[in-house]
């Protein structure tokens, strides 16, 4: 079988995630729609509490991603993170861009992305009150929403509305793991931009190639991504 193949340093990120069980496959988890899943991506307790370690690292990658996709543009680019797991991973990918200027990408001051917070429920005190967004949308730049992964669209949704709602044209989505079940699809027909670091079924072949799942884990996760997708 013929798979992709990752440079170096994304096939020790992925063998780490896996050997941390950030990236689990085998063993059955439930998923938000209530399937049981043989492969499931745990970038919320598993990533934030016990391996900190490696946020940078996946921060690192969102930002090649996007500095890949929008370099040519010349625009500013913002990150919204879908909370909460998707602010952690815009919070890693801002502080990754600002240390890129003393690495290999070598991205002008100008040009690295900030950041705009996305609060789950308005905030009710303070100076700025009945809002979801923490900042002012601006024309100078593009809007891009980051999250984790994605299975169907629903809690990208649920995130564009209020902060398009508030002005913030959000022009790309973009997550670490797609899991290939239609939901970035469904993103695109809207009119979005879709974008991930990873595919699921790659990184499953990956995974296979070299040894660290077997072939029946493999196809068990093939058969449940094909028989398992949303319009």
């Amino acid at each position: 079988m013929e798979s992709k193949i990752f440079p170096p340093a994304d096939q020790i990120l992925l063998k780490a995630l896996r050997e941390a069980d950030i990236i689990k496959i085998g063993e059955l988890t439930r998923l938000k729609d209530g399937s049981n899943s043989p492969v499931y991506i745990d970038m919320r307790d598993k990533l934030t509490d016990l391996h900190p370690e490696f946020l940078f690292h996946i921060g690192n990658k969102f930002f090649e991603k996007i500095w890949e996709i929008t370099r040519q543009t010349g625009m500013k680019q913002c990150l919204i993170g879908v909370p909460y797991t998707g602010y952690v991973l815009a919070c890693a990918t801002v502080m990754a861009a600002q240390r890129s200027i003393f690495g290999h990408i070598q991205a002008p001051q100008p040009l690295l992305p900030s950041l705009i917070i996305q609060r789950r429920d308005v905030k009710g005190h303070g100076t700025v009150q009945e809002r979801y967004m923490v900042g002012e949308p601006r024309t100078d730049r593009e809007y891009n929403l980051l999250d984790d992964t994605i299975t169907t669209n629903k809690s990208k949704l649920e995130s564009l509305e209020p902060a398009e709602k508030e002005l913030f044209k959000i022009k790309r989505i973009i997550v670490f793991i797609d899991r290939q079940q239609g939901g970035g699809e469904s993103l695109q027909k809207m009119g979005y931009e879709f974008h991930s670091v990873f595919k699921v079924l790659e990184v499953a072949e990956f995974f296979l190639a070299d040894g660290i799942i077997t072939r029946e884990q493999y196809n068990d996760v093939v058969e449940f991504i094909q028989t398992h997708q949303f319009t």
